[in-house]
Formats: structure tokens, C-alpha cells, sequence
């Protein structure tokens, strides 16, 4: 794991380049081959096609590995998966970007999903997550920064907006 990649955004929210540069370094993650053996290794023990058993699995396993830690003050700082994966913690938008890079690297659609959730901050994007599309399924949310993770749950009651997955 040599390729690290640390950047700075300069907001203090996320915003339309935020959500641009999650979709680049989820995207060159996925199309990595080590990244590629990296998310197959976690869904070792599911059965062929099992489909939500490969999410699940990815998703308690970087789950147990990764630790929600907050940006440097007035920095949004963006990494790709393999500094996350390295450093072992990241904010939303980085557990997000590595949720949607191994899903990714497995042949799944993903999308990112911004929320107004604060209260102080009432008119920006203060969260993001990652919906993984799960076949018979549809879109699950898959929120690694949760303090008790549960597949599937999402904030309810806020503003929301979805960005879907560039076509390259």
C-alpha cells in the first residue's frame, strides 16, 4: 500500500468539488488491481452472487478497521482509499470514498448522498454517505462514519441530494 494520496479542498464544507474529487479517487481505486484484490479479500466467505452478503461483508470489515475522526480545523481534507486505509480513519467523506471504491472494485453502482444535518450550519452540505445499488436490493446506504453502524440506516427529516457515479 505505497500509493497515498493526501489533499486539501480549501472549504470548510463539502461541496460540488468535494463530491467530484470522491468520484476521481474512488474511481482510481477501483481500477487498481491491488485495490481490486484488496476488496475481494473481504468478501471472502460469501457465496457467489450473494450480493448483499458482499456488501455486508465489505462493510463490517472496513467497519472494524476504520475510526471516524474529524478534518483538520477550516480544511476539508479529501483521501484517497489507500491513505484512509493507511491511516485508519477519515471523516464521512473519506469512509465514504473507500466504501464506494471497494463496492466499485466489485462491480457495484454507487452514490454519494449529501445532507443538511446541522442545526448550526442550516444551508450546507454537512454529511455525506455513500448508497451502494444491491440487486433485488436497490440503493443501500452505507454509512461508515455512523457511531453504531447499521447497514441501511440514514438520516431522516433533512435535505438531501444525490450524486450519481460519473460515466467514464
Amino acid at each position: 500500500m505505497a500509493k497515498v494520496l493526501l489533499e486539501d479542498l480549501p472549504a470548510r464544507v463539502i461541496t460540488e468539488k468535494t463530491i467530484q474529487r470522491m468520484h476521481e479517487l474512488a474511481f482510481l481505486a477501483k481500477s487498481d488491481w491491488e485495490f481490486i484484490k484488496f476488496a475481494t479479500w473481504l468478501i471472502q466467505g460469501c457465496a457467489p452472487r450473494d450480493h448483499l452478503c458482499e456488501i455486508r461483508s465489505i462493510y463490517e470489515r472496513l467497519g472494524i478497521g476504520l475510526k471516524y475522526v474529524k478534518d483538520p480545523r477550516y480544511i476539508e481534507l479529501v483521501q484517497s482509499p489507500w491513505a484512509i486505509l493507511q491511516r485508519r480513519a477519515g471523516d464521512c467523506d473519506c469512509l465514504s470514498t473507500v466504501m464506494a471504491a471497494a463496492a466499485g472494485a466489485l462491480g457495484y453502482s454507487y452514490r454519494f448522498v449529501t445532507v443538511k444535518a446541522d442545526p448550526a450550519r442550516p444551508k450546507q452540505w454537512s454529511h455525506v454517505y455513500v448508497q451502494i445499488l444491491i440487486p433485488r436490493a436497490g440503493w443501500v446506504p452505507a454509512d461508515l462514519s455512523l457511531a453504531k453502524r447499521i447497514l441501511g440506516w440514514e438520516p431522516k427529516g433533512f435535505p438531501k441530494k444525490t450524486w450519481k457515479e460519473p460515466k467514464y
